[in-house]
């Protein structure tokens, strides 16, 4: 806690008071930042004397080399003075003063060791002299945290709050709590003058002086004694400085009538000066040309001259002059023996003459020559000089900036949230499914979700167990199947498949429970009377004994003979909807199964209908013709909505399970999802696949879809659709599953949901089924 200069103090004091007297030393440690008491220390015959205010030992000679001292000391006294210094001390003084001088006493020769004032007084060298108050130090006395003027929540987790001079921690004080400091307040007197020092985490008690300042600077009051209106100081009457007499008077610059007379008397000689030719208008420079692609000219330079003393060009250049633009170096082609797959075939050299000029993406066509001395004159070099100027000329004379900082494109980007944190969703192929001998086309899958039916171009639909993987049961139609749909009813376990032109109702309970349930045996009842009307398009049958044991129990041919390729069932299990594309007008049909009914709903044909679908909760029906989406209210019979998702041909579609968003798929590689509520347009586009996208599926339960292409690719993506309808759906892409393989351009054509897990079934034309989880 001492500085250097307080030990150099030290050390002259104890050097002066050995010099004037080898038994005595007094330290003044009151000239110490802690203002202590003056100690007085003597020899206690031990041969060393300690002081601690140093913080350290300073041993002091023994008590022979102070004798040896004291006497060629006094020897010295002898020849030279008769008159000798004494230093004496008074205790009783050295207890009470807070600054303590030594008192010098006078004897003829003599020592007088018990301290009696016996000679002159002679006032001490250094006595009344605050050591401290002295130093020049610019450093406030009052901090002792060194860490300078930084934030002290640095140390909020730290047990100290800085360091001292010496690098020693300051620990911190201990802090009370609110009970602590409501009994300091009623205790303490100077409680309301207290405050707290952060830097050197302690509490500082004001002064009366800092209060009264304080509160002088609140009033906005002068401190006492402070006289804010000094008397002025009078100016000497006498100016130092005389006025020039060709100065102009001050009436001059006195405005009369609007006009300066000193002005005008000015602009009376300038206009004379002007006459008589003494002012002479500078004449205007004439133009400089120069080249802008010319390089810079060389002046004649004098090899004697230093460079500061160099002429300077004559040639005037606009600063930051555009640079002449390079001629592209010649490649392989431009050789006068180029390589064979540059040379024109007799197709591309035809092209090349009949082809306009300008079109062409170069201006000759290679030539081979053996050696280099058989090359020809080109005739084409007047051109090639005349392009060359005229892309000078025309050149752009505007400098285009350079960017130096890059774009941060991150934050045009939309805030998604991360795939982990949408979770759960697959991520990997957990089953496959091998069985089919040709591409599988179109799979299904039960209410309960235990059992899978497929179908493909091998003739047969397959029943599959989804735990296991199992083929349950297989049926043979004899034609292409090209879909199966399981009735979404669970009471009614049904499945109707599409092969030609015929539908078939298959009943899977045959294989799973050897027989037909209750409820299915009564829908599908043989005994129920059939009303085939012609203008229907549609003949119901019943299947034969033979097929009615192998679970075919109904069938629906299409008088058009042409291929039915789309089922779609109603929400209820009693209705279902077929897709005939070729056959026009025919081509939707609406069937009631326990009434063996048929609705043909158009008489005119409105385009080429794809695939349709019922609305989960309302009356309405979606039909998907190639480029629009048509829905109409079956209860009104009128037609409600008519969306343009802005698709070229539309392969499927898929009704949310909460009716206002509709997923379209199409096969010009695009996805759009459009919100019934919002607009009948797209509300987002998803260009995900590289080839034609097959089926886009919702998942009934988890707020995630997927779609499938023949990239043999499945895109997993996270759609939440809120119940505000201030609320955007909001889409994040979340995995792309890949395992499928394509052949003849065909990847992945079916894809569906399982009911109740976030598993996903595809059908590939790899002829395989995969599970992913």
């Amino acid at each position: 806690s001492y500085t250097r200069k307080d030990y150099i103090l030290y050390f002259f004091k104890y050097i002066w008071c050995q010099r004037k007297n080898k038994k005595e030393i007094i330290i003044m440690s009151n000239i110490s930042r802690k203002r202590k008491q003056p100690v007085v220390s003597e020899d206690d015959g031990d041969g060393a004397t300690l002081y601690d205010d140093f913080n350290s030992k300073i041993q002091i000679q023994n008590d022979d080399e102070v004798e040896d001292d004291v006497n060629e000391d006094e020897e010295e006294e002898e020849e030279g003075d008769d008159d000798s210094a004494e230093i004496g001390e008074d205790e009783d003084e050295a207890g009470t003063e807070g600054l303590q001088s030594a008192e010098l006493d006078g004897d003829d020769g003599d020592d007088d060791d018990d301290g009696d004032d016996d000679g002159e007084y002679v006032p001490h060298p250094h006595a009344g002299i605050n050591y401290a108050d002295a130093s020049d130090s610019s450093e406030d006395e009052s901090v002792i945290n060194t860490v300078g003027n930084i934030p002290m929540k640095w140390y909020d987790d730290f047990e100290h709050v800085g360091y001292d001079r010496d690098g020693n921690r300051i620990s911190k004080s201990a802090k009370g709590d609110t009970i602590d400091n409501f009994l300091k307040k009623e205790d303490d007197p100077n409680y309301w003058r207290t405050v707290y020092d952060q830097l050197n985490d302690k509490n500082v008690v004001l002064t009366d002086e800092q209060l009264d300042f304080i509160n002088n600077l609140q009033k906005r009051r002068y401190p006492a004694g402070f006289d804010p209106y000094p008397e002025a100081m009078e100016f000497p009457h006498e100016s130092e400085y005389a006025m020039r007499p060709d100065q102009p008077s001050k009436r001059s610059f006195l405005r009369r009538r609007g006009i300066n007379h000193f002005d005008i008397s000015q602009v009376y000689k300038l206009a004379q000066k002007i006459r008589d030719g003494y002012i002479k208008p500078k004449a205007p420079k004439p133009p400089q040309y120069y080249d802008l692609w010319a390089d810079k000219p060389k002046e004649e330079v004098n090899e004697w001259l230093p460079e500061y003393l160099q002429p300077k060009t004559s040639v005037y250049r606009p600063r930051g002059r555009i640079i002449a633009p390079k001629v592209k170096a010649p490649g392989h082609n431009e050789s006068y023996n180029p390589p064979k797959e540059y040379l024109f075939n007799k197709e591309e050299e035809k092209e090349w003459l009949s082809s306009d000029r300008r079109d062409r993406h170069q201006n000759f066509m290679p030539t081979q020559y053996k050696r280099y001395r058989d090359i020809r004159q080109w005739q084409g070099i007047m051109r090639q000089s005349f392009d060359r100027c005229m892309d000078l000329y025309l050149a752009p004379r505007r400098r285009k900036p350079r960017m130096v900082k890059e774009w941060d494109y991150t934050k045009y980007l939309p805030e998604l949230p991360k795939p982990k944190d949408l979770r759960p969703f697959p991520t990997e192929e957990a089953m496959k499914y091998e069985g089919h001998t040709d591409r599988v086309r179109s799979i299904t899958i039960s209410p309960s979700g235990e059992f899978l039916a497929s179908c493909g171009d091998d003739h047969s639909v397959r029943l599959w167990e989804v735990s296991s993987g199992r083929c349950m049961g297989q049926w043979d139609l004899g034609e292409i199947v090209y879909c199966v749909s399981w009735n979404p009813n669970p009471t009614f376990s049904i499945i109707a498949a599409c092969s030609d032109d015929k539908v078939y109702l298959l009943s899977p309970d045959t294989y799973i429970l050897s027989e037909p349930k209750e409820q299915v045996k009564i829908l599908l009842n043989a005994n129920v009377e059939l009303i085939n009307d012609p203008s229907w398009g549609i003949t119901w049958q019943y299947g034969t004994k033979e097929q009615a044991a192998n679970g075919i129990h109904i069938i629906l041919l299409n008088s058009s003979g042409k291929a039915t390729k789309h089922v779609a069932w109603h929400i209820k299990g009693d209705y279902f909807s077929t897709t005939t594309p070729d056959a026009a007008s025919k081509s939707v049909h609406i069937h009631q199964l326990s009434k063996r009914n048929t609705q043909a709903p158009f008489k005119k044909t409105i385009g080429i209908i794809g695939c349709t679908s019922f609305h989960p909760s309302k009356p309405y029906f979606f039909i998907a013709t190639q480029t629009t989406v048509r829905i109409y209210n079956l209860a009104e019979q009128i037609m409600v909505k008519k969306l343009q998702p802005n698709l070229k041909w539309i392969s499927n579609i898929d009704v949310h399970p909460l009716g206002d968003n509709v997923l379209i798929s199409s096969y010009d590689k695009r996805v759009a999802w459009v919100d019934l509520d919002l607009s009948t347009k797209a509300y987002k586009t998803l260009r995900y696949h590289k080839l034609a996208s097959r089926r886009a599926v919702y998942h009934k339960r988890y707020p995630i879809f997927a779609t499938c292409s023949d990239d043999a690719n499945i895109h997993v993506f996270h759609g939440m659709v809120y119940d505000d309808l201030m609320k955007n759906a909001l889409i994040v892409p979340l995995k792309v599953l890949k395992g499928h393989s394509s052949f003849d351009d065909l990847g992945v054509l079916d894809i569906i949901w399982h009911p109740e897990q976030p598993w996903i079934f595809s059908a590939g034309a790899d002829n395989s089924i995969r599970l992913w989880t």
